[in-house]
Parts: structure tokens; sequence; C-alpha cells
């Protein structure tokens, strides 16, 4: 329940997901990366309704930190190399971010407010309808923050003795038309602006630096139902990703990402093939002080990809298979694929292999910016295998999933050289532990991982990727009330300092707890407090997160 959470952000929430990590520069608001398994936001494909949300800027990945919560109705993670369905960056992974639709009836209205520490105050209001075949939703909301200094190393160049906060708008539309039995046509559109300011060294010592990102979605999408058994998707959307930042100068980066998909879908008794064309075409533009920080004209990249999957199961034992050829303008012709099989050898159990490759291609800063770029890059490629055990009876679930990839072609930047590099070979390796259970009365979910991410030329290990990560949690009804408290334990990692040299950051453990009331029909009361104990720790080398942190919740969803 995302509501229930009390989650910050969306890189917050999928914190607590098993695989998944994230790191920032300060708390929300600030840059933030997301690792799937090891693999960071570069190698993680983000898809907001099934639009793409990419950036071109520096080493590319989605702005995660402008997503707001207060737009989704649920998420579904892919773990593992994904290019064979979705081309281009999912190596390491695919995030799906569904935003919530009208409900039943004429006029349906829904919102909500937060209070919370460090002058945090968070609302959305929402309207929307179903009708006569045609159906609407408006959601809008906003939030701000006082902040805390994002700098918390007092020897730090970047130090200041200030606040940081934030502010945050969204806006997301919605409308639909039921044209013919099985047939609907939708369009979406909506807008996210994210403001918030950070420590700089070469900012004066009276002025604060800003970072703005605005995302920009639209699409329209004929959903179809040919006959039984043949469903199909036609979709044209554009995303944009613009982020400026005032510090000392003035950077403004822009890309913009359109996509055209045509996806069928059969299925007949225990067999499902898929057919699907895609086209992508990246732009970007990016300035500095007001000049231009590519030479020539503006870049783009164009690719064309067509994917065909097949899936069979029945009885005892699943299988699929998929394949896709992405050509791409720059660097040709790319195959990708994946095998996967299962077997249910008892009740409740079931025995998963997999085999999956992927590819980047470099971002278009990468390759052309005027003084980073490196027009020779290749693209990364990776090739990977897992292999998992899961049991499940009603609520009672646990697995355990090992897996080992591979990412060749390496992209990392130079800081002695100042320019992009393919520098060798990188693995990621790890197990997951999962489960959920019901016990004494209480509701029980928790995961641990243990991973290892390395470049294999150097031998070092991946910054910002800890040894181990876990999550416990637990509720349960009390007086009317549902209460629960939660664990999240992290191990050491390494980073980069200030002036580019190794080194260590050391695990934490914090403790949050949580309680909400249905007031009424449809009110319903959320409290949290985050870090309890007011550990303090860092997820990027010398930038504070929030201490204790409570915030209380009033929130109407009609049923």
């Amino acid at each position: 329940d995302i509501d229930r959470s009390g989650a910050m952000d969306l890189a917050d929430l999928l914190d607590r997901q098993p695989g998944l990590t994230f790191s920032n520069n300060g708390g929300p608001g600030t840059y933030t990366d997301v690792f799937v398994r090891g693999a960071n936001a570069r190698f993680t494909a983000l898809l907001v309704d099934g639009l793409r949300v990419d950036s071109q800027n520096l080493q590319g990945g989605a702005v995660w930190q402008g997503i707001p919560l207060s737009q989704i109705d649920r998420i579904e993670v892919v773990r593992g190399a994904g290019s064979a369905l979705y081309g281009s960056d999912a190596v390491g992974g695919v995030i799906q971010v569904f935003t919530r639709k009208p409900v039943d009836g004429v006029v349906s209205l829904a919102g909500g407010l937060t209070l919370g520490s460090h002058g945090t105050v968070k609302s959305d209001a929402s309207v929307s309808g179903r009708q006569s075949g045609f159906d609407y939703g408006l959601t809008l909301g906003a939030e701000r923050a006082n902040g805390r200094s994002v700098i918390n190393n007092p020897s730090s160049p970047d130090w200041r003795v200030d606040r940081d906060g934030y502010g945050q708008s969204s806006a997301q539309a919605r409308l639909g038309w039921q044209l013919l039995a099985g047939h609907r046509l939708e369009a979406l559109a909506g807008r996210h602006r994210t403001r918030a300011d950070f420590d700089d060294r070469y900012a004066s010592a009276d002025q604060d630096s800003v970072a703005t990102t605005v995302i920009r979605t639209s699409q329209v999408a004929w959903l179809a139902d040919w006959v039984p058994g043949l469903k199909a998707q036609y979709r044209l959307g554009e995303s944009s990703t613009e982020v400026l930042s005032e510090s000392s100068g003035y950077l403004r980066a822009k890309t913009r990402t359109r996509t055209a998909l045509a996806q069928h879908d059969w299925q007949r008794g225990p067999h499902g093939v898929q057919v699907l064309l895609e086209n992508r075409v990246d732009r970007m533009s990016a300035a500095y002080d007001g000049s231009s920080s590519f030479e020539g004209p503006e870049p783009r990249r164009d690719q064309l990809g067509l994917g065909l999957g097949y899936a069979w199961d029945q009885d005892s034992w699943v299988f699929s298979a998929r394949a896709r050829q992405d050509d791409d303008s720059e660097f040709g012709v790319h195959h990708t694929g994946t095998v996967a099989g299962g077997w249910r050898f008892a009740p409740g159990w079931m025995a998963r292999v997999s085999y999956s490759e992927g590819f980047r291609a470099p971002t278009l800063y990468e390759r052309f910016a005027q003084y980073d770029g490196n027009p020779d890059l290749r693209a990364e490629t990776s090739h990977g295998s897992e292999a998992a055990i899961s049991w499940q009876r009603g609520a009672d679930r646990a697995s355990v999933t090992a897996y080992d990839q591979r990412i060749n072609q390496l992209i990392e930047y130079s800081m002695s050289q100042f320019q992009y590099f393919n520098v060798g070979q990188a693995r990621l390796k790890g197990l997951t532990f999962a489960a959920q259970t019901r016990w004494a009365g209480a509701n029980w979910s928790g995961s641990w991982d243990l991973q290892e991410a390395r470049n294999e030329q150097t031998g070092e290990r991946l910054i910002r990727r800890p040894r181990y990560h876990g999550n416990l949690s637990a509720d349960t009804a009390l007086m009317g009330w549902t209460v629960g408290a939660r664990s999240r334990f992290v191990g050491g990692r390494s980073d980069i300092d200030g002036d580019s040299l190794t080194v260590h950051n050391g695990g934490y453990v914090t403790w949050g707890v949580f309680a909400s009331r249905q007031l009424a029909p449809g009110w319903q009361l959320l409290t949290r407090v985050d870090n309890v104990f007011n550990k303090r720790y860092e997820v990027a080398r010398d930038y504070a997160v929030p201490g204790a942190f409570a915030q209380v919740a009033l929130r109407y969803q009609p049923r």
C-alpha cells in the first residue's frame, strides 16, 4: 500500500523491495540513483503507463526524483536484463509505474493532506468519473519542505550552513472512450516539476544552488481485442526531461524521447505468441551559460526494434523465449534474447532458470558533448543467468534467487582525461531471499540480499553498491488501528569523495513505526515515524539524510 508506506518519493518506495537499493545527494528532490541488483539507473528502463521516460544527459537513466507518489496506483519490477522485450537500457531491469485510473460513477473525488518534520507539507486532489463509455481523470499534487543542510561534513568544500528545501508540483490528466466492445481509446498527459536547493563549492556563501527538473509525458493509445485470444495495443507517445542547474553558472539540458509501438498478443490454450514493432527517437539539447554543449547541430538517435516471443504453460511445466532485433542509427544492429523455464515439482513449489541478454547504447551526451564526449564509444552489452526456487500456500510465500550477470564494454568517466571511455567488464552476482507470512496474529514480510558488484578489469567494487541489504516489517490490528514496524539494514559500500578518491561508507540499521485507522467510509488517518532512533548515516559520501522523521496524513478515497 503506497499511502501507508509513508515513502518520501519513488526511490524511497523502491528501496523497500527485494534486490533494490538507492542513493541520493541529500534527500527528496536531489539527484537520485536506483540500483536493481547492483545495476544503476542507466541500466534500468522506467515506463510510466507504458511510456518510456529517459534522459540522455550525462550517463542517462530516468530522473527518479521527478516522479511524484501522489500519481501512482501501483508499481511492477522486472529484475534482470529485459532488452529482448524493452530494447536498449533494460540491462539491469525494468520498472513500470501505473498511474491512478478513473473509478466508476459520474463524479468521484479523492485527496489527501500530509504534514511532516522539517516543514514538510504534501497535498493532492483528484476528480474522476465514468459514464456512457467515456471516462476521465484529473489529479493535482503539490509538496514542499524547508529541509535541512544537504552536506553534513564541515570539512567538505561544498559545505554550507543553511536549509536546503525542495518543492514539487504535478498534474496528470486521462481521457478514455470505449469505442466498441473490446476496443478502447485513451489519451494521457502529465507534467511534474521539482525544485531543490543543494550545496555547491562553486556558489557564493550567501547563495543557494538550485536544481529544477521538469518531466512532461503525453501519449495516445488504442487497446483492441480483435477476436477471442488476440489482443493488441498501439501507442504513440513522447516524454521530455528538462534539468536546470543554477550554481556558479547556468546549465540547461533537455531530452525528448518519442516512441511508437504496435504489439499483438495471441493466446490459445497453453500457447502464447507476442509480436511487436517499436520505433524510438531520442533528441537532446544542452547549454552552459547560454553556450551549446555540442559542436554543430543538436544530436539525435533513431532505433527500430522488432520482437518475437513465445510462452507455454501446461501441467507442471512453464517455458518462454524471446528474441529482439534493434537497428540503431549510431551502432547498427543488436540482437538480444531471453529463454526461461520452470517446473512445479510439488504443490506450491516451483523451480525456475533463465538466461537473458541486454544492451545499452551510450547517451547522446556521452558521445557528443563538446568537452566530455567520446564519439568512439561502443554500446554496452550484457548476458546473465538466474536460478530460483519459490513456495506459496495461500498468503504465505518464500523464495531464493541466485543471479550472475556480466556487463561488457562498461562505460566510465575518466577524472584524469575528463572524458568517457569503454573500460572493460563488470560482474554483478548475488542471492536474494524473500518471504512473507502471517504468524502470531501479525503479517510479516522480509528480504535479504547478498551482492557482489565489481569492475572485473580493476577488481574494485562498483561504488554505492552495499555488500548486503534487507528489510523486515510486521503489522497487526490493535483496537481499531493497524500498527506496525519496519527495519532496514544496509552493509558498507565504497564511494568517491570530493577529491575523486575511493572511500568507504559504513553500514547502518534504521527502524520505523507506522499506524493507520479508518475514521469513516473512505476516510483514513495515517501516521509514520522513520528512523526513530535518529541514526546518522550516508547513502552518498558527505550527503546528509533526514534523521528521525514523522508524518501524519489524512486521506479520502471512496471505495
